[in-house]
């Protein structure tokens, strides 16, 4: 079952030309401002979580480069 998410109001700082014509063209701009900060959440959170293991993925690579994708003996497709 989805869950709903508790909305809050929030004040934000838009150019008034911006909104203006948002509004004309009757685009919900609240929707698109979450789908917005959606996605820099998730981007940002990518990138904490990039910054946070690049060590072990370089080891990862490393290793890879030394001795092969593990497996690939018995992969049945190719990039």
């Amino acid at each position: 079952m989805p869950q709903t998410a508790t909305k809050t109001a929030t004040n934000v700082t838009l150019s008034a030309s911006l909104l203006a014509e948002a509004r004309e063209l009757h685009l919900n701009v609240s929707a698109i401002a979450e789908h917005a900060l959606a996605a820099a959440v998730r981007d940002a959170r990518a990138a904490r979580w990039q910054k946070g293991n690049s060590e072990a993925l370089a080891q990862r690579a490393v290793w890879i480069e030394e001795n092969g994708m593990p497996l690939a003996d018995i992969q049945t497709w190719r990039i």
